[in-house]
């Protein structure tokens, strides 16, 4: 297995050499993606400036904004009122019931079996029902099986 997918392997200068190379290509990465940033800025900043503020347009600007102010608050005073509807209709924490499980003579019917495999498929992790040479079969996760007829045997 290679040492990379065993890091305890690794030998505590294998690991600094490691953290460096990725801190100083993180910090290159970082730079040239904030001196993109800087440049799409400034070179769509005079456009946004001239389409946005100049004299002619700042009043659409300002229709604009105040209409988007709106709809925010719009959207928020809904979702207030939601909120407080769902805390008024489904706020109660003591509405909420477990179902009894049910006993296990209801279980083996549901299954067409007796209630002693019920019993013993309780105590697996995981267990699956399967039929082999036509007789239904109970079958733990770590795959040792027992016929329902006789559940000791295996």
């Amino acid at each position: 297995m290679p040492i990379i997918n065993e890091p305890k392997l690794q030998s505590s200068k294998q690991k600094v050499a490691d953290r460096t190379i990725i801190t100083v290509g993180l910090a290159i990465f970082s730079f040239f993606l904030l001196l993109l940033t800087l440049v799409l800025w400034g070179a769509a900043g005079k456009y946004f400036y001239s389409y946005l503020f100049s004299p002619q347009d700042i009043q659409m600007t300002i229709t604009m904004l105040t209409r988007l102010a709106l709809v925010a608050l719009v959207v928020f005073i809904i979702m207030l009122v939601w909120s407080k509807y769902n805390l008024k209709v489904f706020g109660s924490l003591n509405r909420r019931h477990a179902v009894p499980p049910p006993p296990l003579e209801a279980t083996g019917t549901l299954f067409a079996i007796e209630s002693e495999p019920v019993a013993l498929a309780q105590t697996f992790k995981s267990a699956t029902l399967e039929v082999v040479d036509g007789k239904l079969v109970l079958c733990s996760y770590h795959g040792t099986c027992f016929p329902l007829n006789d559940p000791t045997a295996k």
